[in-house]
């Protein structure tokens, strides 16, 4: 039947949604971020965090641009509410 495959689908997508909402993408020498900052803006309702051993200059004026240029998701105060930078590296970075 139709309505049980309907039903199946919505299941599937909230089951997807809620898997999104947990998910966290680790950019790994991540250099000045701007892959990271790509993915975050892409899909707002996954964490992103980009770690390096430092945090280069151009990380502040991109996280401007975006925030000045970039759409805010519904029920966000910023647009990179999903982003983080850590400075570190693989052996110090944990979740």
């Amino acid at each position: 039947r139709s309505s049980d495959i309907e039903n199946d689908n919505s299941n599937d997508s909230d089951t997807a949604q809620r898997n999104k909402q947990s998910m966290t993408i680790y950019d790994l020498a991540c250099g000045h971020g701007l892959g990271g900052m790509l993915l975050a803006y892409r899909f707002p309702e996954v964490g992103v965090v980009c770690v390096d051993t430092e945090r280069r200059p151009c990380w502040n004026t991109y996280i401007e641009a975006f925030e000045k240029f970039g759409a805010k998701s519904p029920g966000n105060d910023s647009v990179m509410a999903n982003l983080e930078f850590r400075v570190g590296d693989i052996t110090t970075t944990t979740t």
